[in-house]
């Protein structure tokens, strides 16, 4: 066909269609697929030997006519006598260009309409590899935005009439701009558009609408990830024809563009799922705008300028490597905080206004918003102020009194003790607490779940308040129910939660877990002689890793024991954990030291404040594998100041009272991968924390 029309193009879309309808004729008259073979072999055959023959009688004779155009002589003629207008004069020049791809486009279309009714009447007929050629055929629109941008400067250098082009006075931006219009234009949304409607009626009348090798149903964002796809294709077919000199080189070059670029993307991809890949989000976000500008910019400084094959190559290939990897350095700087390692890491603290060396226990539930302090002079302040797990202020207040015990938030309530023996209760609207009952024996208060806490009284009874199965659209809150009591023993003496459930201790020293096997009410208590007569001052209560608990003794030591002797999650068929499958507690002691007066932390970390009041983190979990953390490694400090008084969780944030009355929040560290996707995030966890409140300025809720 090249040989036969002299017109690359053209050739083009002859060689492609030709055998297109053939295949189509033949199946749709119900042809064999080995009379398809025989058919389309002996053309190749024909065509090989005709080629022959074309080439070894072919004479060149100079053209002594117009200019050949699909518009006819009228046209041609009567654009020599038109008033110039620049933008109008290039127009017609693009389409005078892409005349033969708008003429291919048409068949194409037609032809495309008549493979959707071929589909449609034989689709019980057909075999199944016809069937999946005719489902695969509009992947031969993928050549329409290749070709287009590959003639749109390639052509004019090969018929040598860019450079004239590029000495009229016409701004070379414009006509670069014009260029690049018509090739999106025309490959880009035209060609995509014809493919996605002919498909689309395809599936409404029920002739299957399956781009077989992409993948695509052309239903919602099938169709326009098919224009995202052309307009990328035009634009890497248009970047091609600035390279090269002509028309087949730019078609040959497109294509390997095209799948260097599949490639690239692919390996983004995988590296994106990587344990070792972080920032994907971000670097997708400033790679593709940030390429496209730069192949815009590459292929105009090819257009712009006189033609020098090796050293334009070597520069568009050494400016595309050098973007790639600033892309990637930037990106990864960006993703890292590279600023903050030249910024303080934290501010500097205020004056003292809460005694030191003395830990106050943080109080929240796991999951719940509030946030209850008691301080040493018999103050309480409680916070509500956590919406869409952002910490944030402006719901706290100190209700009256200063003779406050404990407090134990839940996830609508928060269950007060004073040291008088009155159990207090509050909502989570931010409502100053009221007494509940008359009774003035409470000893104690550990949360047992997000609607119940159990309750300990004077005489050594145990009781529970509130429900395990809880709905919350119907659920009337605590006010509205009464503690039961927990069997008939009289001899408890302490309660802590912890962060698998309720730890008790008797007056004899013996230690148990009170434990609700299922989501009702019913109990157990579980004996662990490993803890009897250990006396914990505070127990991490929010869940643990590693199937540990976390807890500070009485002489400032910090210990550690298991929890399960087996994960229950992973047992075939069972959804709470049998009483029988707890193992005797080991303790085993971490950190250095009975230096110790305060813990907290969750299952990626753990918390710890020292007596002269730093901060210090121990990370359960290496950055990129599972289980690679230990307690047995030496802690990082937190921050750099020593007038930290308080430690605690917060929606699962590390949270940390200064002396000064500051609570700030620490940055949670960045999760295993596995657990969580870094890419899902733009930027990593801060290394410095962030001021929520200072408690002390805390409103009075009356006053609202």
């Amino acid at each position: 066909m090249t040989l036969l029309l002299r017109q690359v193009m053209a050739a083009f879309w002859f060689t492609i269609l030709i055998p297109l309808v053939t295949f189509l004729a033949i199946e749709a008259l119900g042809g064999e697929e080995w009379i398809v073979v025989v058919v389309l072999g002996s053309y190749a055959v024909a065509g090989f030997f005709l080629a022959r023959r074309r080439f070894l009688t072919l004479e060149d004779t100079a053209w002594t006519g117009g200019v050949v155009t699909l518009g006819g002589r009228r046209v041609a003629e009567g654009s020599a006598t038109r008033e110039p207008r620049q933008w109008a004069a290039l127009f017609w020049k693009e389409l005078q260009l892409h005349e033969f791809t708008l003429a291919g486009i048409a068949v194409l279309f037609v032809l495309h309409l008549g493979v959707v009714v071929v589909r449609k009447l034989g689709a019980n007929t057909f075999g199944h590899a016809a069937l999946s050629a005719l489902e695969m055929f509009g992947v031969v629109w993928l050549f329409v935005p290749l070709l287009a941008g590959s003639q749109s400067v390639a052509d004019e250098r090969q018929l040598g009439t860019l450079d004239g082009l590029l000495c009229l006075p016409v701004s070379r931006r414009v006509q670069f701009t014009v260029k690049l219009i018509f090739v999106l234009v025309l490959g880009g949304v035209l060609s995509a558009a014809l493919l996605c409607g002919v498909e689309v009626f395809g599936n409404h009348i029920n002739a299957g609408a399956h781009l077989g090798v992409m993948g695509f149903t052309f239903m919602g964002g099938s169709i326009v990830r098919i224009f995202y796809i052309f307009l990328t294709v035009s634009l890497i077919g248009f970047y091609a024809s600035t390279l090269t000199k002509s028309v087949v080189q730019a078609l040959a070059a497109g294509v390997v563009a095209t799948l260097l670029f599949w490639a690239y993307l692919a390996i983004c991809k995988a590296a994106s799922n990587s344990e070792y890949f972080s920032g994907w989000k971000l670097w997708s976000a400033i790679e593709y705008p940030t390429l496209i500008l730069t192949v815009l910019w590459l292929a105009y400084g090819n257009f712009r300028f006189l033609f020098e094959s090796g050293r334009r190559w070597r520069r568009n290939i050494l400016a595309l490597i050098a973007v790639n990897v600033l892309i990637c350095c930037s990106a990864a700087a960006v993703y890292e905080r590279v600023w903050e390692y030249a910024m303080p890491l934290e501010q500097t603290h205020g004056s003292a206004k809460l005694p030191q060396r003395k830990a106050i226990v943080l109080h929240s539930y796991f999951g719940g918003d509030a946030l209850a302090i008691v301080l040493p002079d018999g103050r309480v302040w409680v916070d509500h102020g956590v919406s869409g797990g952002i910490l944030s202020s402006g719901k706290s207040f100190f209700p009256p009194g200063s003779n406050w015990q404990d407090a134990a938030p839940l996830e609508r309530e928060i269950v007060a003790l004073r040291s008088d023996g009155t159990l207090w209760l509050s909502d989570s609207n931010g409502l100053p607490f009221l007494q509940f009952g008359t009774e003035t024996n409470w000893q104690s208060l550990a949360a047992r779940s997000m609607a119940s806490a159990v309750l300990l009284k004077r005489d050594g009874s145990m009781w529970f308040w509130g429900t395990n199965n809880v709905n919350w659209r119907f659920f009337p809150g605590l006010r509205a129910m009464a503690p039961k009591r927990l069997g008939s023993d009289s001899d408890w003496a302490r309660i802590l939660r912890g962060s698998e459930g309720v730890f008790a201790w008797k007056r004899n020293g013996s230690a148990f877990l009170l434990h609700w096997p299922g989501p009702d009410e019913d109990w157990g208590d579980v004996r662990l002689p490993g803890l009897d007569h250990v006396q914990f001052k505070e127990l991490s209560s929010y869940p643990a890793s590693q199937n540990t608990e976390k807890g500070l003794r009485d002489d400032g030591t910090l210990w550690h024991w298991n929890r399960w002797k087996e994960s229950w999650a992973n047992r075939p068929g069972a959804r709470w954990p049998k009483l029988t499958d707890m193992a005797p507690p080991v303790l085993a002691q971490f950190g250095q030291g009975p230096s110790w007066i305060g813990v907290s932390g969750e299952f990626v970390q753990v918390l710890a404040l020292k007596t002269d009041g730093t901060l210090w983190k121990w990370n359960l979990f290496d950055v990129h594998h599972l289980n690679q953390g230990s307690l047995n490694k030496p802690p990082q400090q937190l921050g750099e100041n020593h007038d930290w008084v308080g430690v605690g969780m917060w929606q699962n944030q590390s949270v940390a009272l200064a002396a000064d009355g500051d609570l700030w929040s620490w940055p949670r560290p960045r999760l295993p991968f596995g657990w969580e996707t870094d890419s899902d995030s733009w930027l990593l966890p801060s290394r410095r924390p962030t001021k929520i409140a200072n408690i002390f300025e805390a409103t009075d809720p009356r006053r609202q």
